[in-house]
């Protein structure tokens, strides 16, 4: 055009403009560039032209700008003169930015020029107003309009069904003499949004033309109704589908919990169609897969967002965060929220929501302190999760204290956060308070407030309050089952057989069922869901002839395993011949030759294992002994104590943590903890054993494991002593070594005062022992204690203590050991044979072991150490 002296022709100027603003490569920018070169020209086409370009790139505010300085620059208002076609443009641009003030002055601008009779300025300024939220304005300038055209009234018909003003909004659809599709579409989506599906669907049924717009409308209702049957069958009907109709049946079935529908049509809609899933795909189906714990299936997704690059949009990157978090995988869901591109608030509140339902309350706070460290407003939703992590922590004190800051950030606290508040206290032991949060709250207390209270009656054994929220519960929501189920076991606790009869029989009055739980397996991208017993899946024959299989192929794996076993025991066997004898010839006294020695086996070496990164790794022995009926070895207790020998003369560590036969600890923080009281250094040489409750809960009724005191640990930190007496936990017990031998603490200087932390470690109690003060120093190689006189030396003899612990010298040395570990000179081919002679049944006949020396036996016996 340059080159031929054509820039001065405005139609191939505008087409050029128009054209170059519209090329994704150039943008706006060069169009912009060319214009600014010829504003000599001022045509009022060529500034349409640029005007129209900005608004069609969602350039609003340059679209406004523009015709400002078009207006002002006195060069170009000689020649710029606003037509009908400016304003629709401007209009369009107003609306879209929500520029009110810029609205109300171009609508101004228009009655002087006279121009607001045109139908098509009119029409767009009503529905400027209607999208600004004034329909009294929008409805007032229609009535004004000398011509009214369907366009214009269809927009009204929006603003009403918006403003929630069905009545108008159909009187006004009624009155229209020829109604199109967008004025059916239009008045089916308001009755959609009412919930009046019933004559969303008459309407449709009277269409003359339908597009795909009406049934994806329409469709969404029937999600939103939850009538997915009716959804499914319009959907199945409909005669040509695109992207939009598949995102909205998928997200219905799963905004309906129905995640196994969504996953099929999620796959009909990859294998059927030449549709690809995009954001809103991707954000509608993931919930399913967190529903349904399908990781393989959710790992397929996150590579297919990765591939395609929709990993950039933060909604998509929350979604999969989410989806992590509640399939359990916190560590991946973490990972992804540091190598999020743009963290929003969404993302902080799917995060700590992900680390509260995963029992990380701690992680949960910290992160939101890191939140709002870095500027970020806190919402309703955030308050949410920091409450659900207090709870799932027992964080009591930091639960109260972040629902009274609620509304220093500008939130008023909703229903769910006084439902967190209460499940907090109610949970906690604080039920008083929590009955008075409920009474005091300025909602109307719904069901699943009532039921939380319930539990936390139930959990805490308190009859009262529990038969007051439950006539309250009963009435609201009959048909919960989780209620009955909970006021039947708290009757039955209290052995009031009457009252749980009649609450049988009130649950089979209003016909409330238990809700049976399932079991949900992905094997090959197939999603199964099981129920216990059931006999009516549709591939029970093979799943039966399967887990056959499997069941012979576990017991042949285990007899082989076994068979390896026994072998390398047998080789462990193989000890001396004097094996059987003391170092003086004589035979062990108790022993029988008719048994067998003890068996151990070092299975990490005599100097321990190290890891990858050189670090000492616990030794790892396997030892098996005789159980003979006439010994007291023959019970659980008696392993304890012939494991207490072996361990002292291996490692001699100076703490034992004794488990149950399981080897398992349901409480993280057990093991932690104990160590902390037993390596004070002030009281810790003081501390016999420390104990803490576990979480089996529903094990036995005898509550071996102290499950009911878990809210004592959680909220104060404190072992059992004094609670409900001294009981002893059947797991994660850490006893200081020296305790189970009978020997007192040391008497030292008194200590300094210190403040109080509210620790309460569990002091054992022993029988003073003669002598047992002096046996708290260290010894020497040979078990000496230095410094001592003549006498002291006498009364510290062998003869002494071979009543007491046994006829075994490196034994009898370890136990003078009060920091542990086993003398240097000591080779570790000597200590175990040694290892293998106190194992035996009858190394404890006319000692003290099994009267003073000894784990005495207990209501329920750990068999491990």
């Amino acid at each position: 055009m340059l080159r031929n002296g054509l820039q001065s022709n405005i139609n191939l100027l505008t087409k050029f403009i128009v054209t170059s603003c519209s090329t994704p490569f150039a943008g706006t920018k060069h169009g912009r560039r060319v214009f600014d070169s010829h504003t000599h020209i001022a045509d009022t086409f060529l500034c349409n032209s640029m005007i129209k370009a900005y608004s069609d790139n969602n350039q609003f505010s340059e679209s406004i700008t523009l015709y400002r300085d078009l207006c002002r620059n006195e060069k170009c208002g000689l020649g710029f003169s606003p037509d009908t076609y400016t304003y629709p443009f401007l209009f369009k641009a107003c609306w879209s930015s929500l520029a009110f003030k810029e609205g109300y002055q171009l609508h101004s601008q228009v009655l002087k020029m006279g121009l607001c009779y045109d139908v098509f300025v009119s029409t767009t300024l009503v529905d400027m107003y209607v999208k600004f939220g004034n329909i009294v304005s929008g409805s007032k300038l229609f009535d004004e309009m000398p011509e009214k055209s369907e366009v214009c009234c269809t927009a009204l018909i929006v603003g009403y069904a918006r403003s929630g003003d069905m009545g108008m909004s159909r009187k006004l659809f009624d009155g229209m003499f020829e109604k199109d599709s967008v004025a059916f579409n239009a008045i089916i989506d308001g009755y959609v949004k009412e919930g009046n599906v019933v004559l969303a669907r008459e309407l449709f049924d009277r269409m003359p033309e339908r597009n795909v717009v009406s049934w994806t409308t329409l469709i969404s209702g029937y999600c939103k109704n939850g009538d997915l049957a009716a959804a499914r069958s319009l959907f199945d009907a409909m005669p040509e589908k695109n992207l939009v109709s598949w995102n909205t049946i998928i997200g219905g079935y799963c905004q309906n919990k129905k995640p196994h529908e969504a996953m099929e049509l999620f796959r009909k809609m990859q294998s059927s169609s030449s549709f690809e899933p995009d954001e809103v795909t991707i954000v509608s189906i993931l919930p399913a897969v967190a529903d349904l714990g399908a990781l393989d299936f959710g790992g397929w997704v996150h590579e297919y967002v990765r591939r395609k690059k929709l990993d950039r949009a933060n909604n998509v990157c929350t979604a999969l965060l989410d989806m992590y978090a509640k399939c359990g995988e916190i560590l991946k869901a973490k990972q992804l929220f540091d190598s999020s591109f743009e963290i929003e608030t969404t993302t902080w509140n799917a995060m700590i929501n992900g680390f509260a339902v995963n029992g990380c309350g701690k992680e949960a706070l910290e992160l939101f302190l890191e939140m709002l460290k870095e500027g970020h407003k806190p919402n309703g939703i955030t308050m949410i999760g920091v409450l659900c992590a207090c709870n799932h922590g027992g964080l009591v004190e930091d639960g109260r204290k972040w629902f009274k800051a609620m509304k220093g950030f500008g939130i008023t606290p909703g229903i769910e956060h006084y439902g967190c508040m209460v499940d907090i206290l109610g949970r906690a032991g604080y039920l008083k308070e929590a009955e008075e949060l409920i009474k005091s709250m300025p909602y109307e207390v719904n069901g699943i407030i009532l039921s939380s209270f319930l539990f936390s009656c139930g959990c805490h054994r308190d009859v009262t309050r529990a038969e007051k929220v439950m006539r309250s519960a009963f009435k609201m929501e009959p048909w919960n089952d989780g209620n009955y189920v909970m006021m039947r076991n708290l009757y039955a606790r209290e052995r009031r057989w009457r009252d749980v009869e009649e609450v049988k029989g009130l649950m089979r009055k209003n016909r409330a069922k238990r809700e049976v739980g399932c079991s949900v397996i992905e094997v090959d991208s197939t999603i199964s869901e099981f129920v216990a017993g059931e006999r009516v899946h549709p591939q029970l024959k093979v799943i039966n002839r399967v887990l056959r299989q499997l069941q012979l192929q576990i017991e042949r794996e285990y007899e082989e395993f076994k068979i390896r076993i026994n072998a390398l025991v047998a080789k462990a066997l193989k000890v001396p011949p004097g094996g059987w004898i003391m170092q003086d010839g004589t035979p062990w006294p108790g022993n029988n030759t008719r048994d067998h020695p003890g068996m151990i086996q070092v299975f990490l070496g005599h100097s321990g294992g190290h890891d990858t990164e050189g670090n000492e790794l616990p030794r790892l022995v396997y030892v098996s002994r005789e159980k003979r009926p006439g010994f007291h070895h023959h019970k659980k207790v008696g392993a304890m104590n012939a494991l207490i020998r072996v361990s002292a003369v291996l490692t001699n560590a100076p703490f034992i943590l004794n488990l149950d036969c399981n080897h398992y600890i349901n409480n993280s923080k057990a093991a932690r903890e104990a160590m902390c009281f037993l390596m004070d250094p002030q009281i810790g040489r003081k501390v016999c054993y420390v104990q803490f409750p576990q979480r089996f809960d529903g094990i036995d009724r005898n509550d071996r494991y102290a499950n009911r005191n878990t809210v004592f640990f959680d909220i104060n930190m404190k072992g059992l002593d004094g609670i409900q007496g001294l009981v002893y936990v059947g797991t994660g017990c850490v006893f200081r070594r020296q305790a189970l031998y009978g020997y007192e603490p040391p008497k030292g200087p008194k200590p300094p005062k210190m403040v109080s932390c509210d620790c309460c470690p569990c002091f054992g109690r022993r029988k003073k022992l003669k002598y047992s003060k002096h046996f708290t120093g260290g010894t020497d190689v040979n078990g000496n204690a230095p410094g001592l006189d003549d006498d002291k030396e006498l009364m510290m003899s062998q003869m002494n203590f071979e009543k007491r612990f046994g006829q075994s010298a490196a034994f009898v040395t370890s136990t003078l050991m009060e920091q542990g570990g086993v003398p240097p000179s000591s080779s570790p081919a000597a200590l175990l044979k040694e290892a293998i002679h106190v194992i035996s049944c009858g190394y404890e006949d006319k000692t003290e072991w099994g009267t003073k020396v000894r784990i005495t036996r207990l209501k329920s016996c750990p068999c491990y150490m």
